[in-house]
């Protein structure tokens, strides 16, 4: 994966889970995370995809790790 995209999924997904509760998984997140695992709620989900989706123009599947 391209340096630039990983940084920026990485700083959306810590943006996505800011709240306080949250801050142990925000500071777990890294190249081996499994997304299917974070706590998503489906507007959160729909959100980063769709967000990824236009910045980058391309088709987001949350599976698997972050790298």
């Amino acid at each position: 994966m391209n340096t630039k995209i990983f940084t920026h999924v990485l700083e959306k997904l810590r943006s996505t889970f800011n709240l306080d509760r949250w801050v142990q998984i925000r500071d777990g997140i890294g190249a081996d995370t499994m997304l299917d695992d974070l706590p998503w709620t489906p507007k959160r989900k729909e959100k980063f995809i769709e967000s990824l989706s236009a910045t980058f123009d391309v088709d987001v599947a949350l599976d698997g790790t972050v790298l």
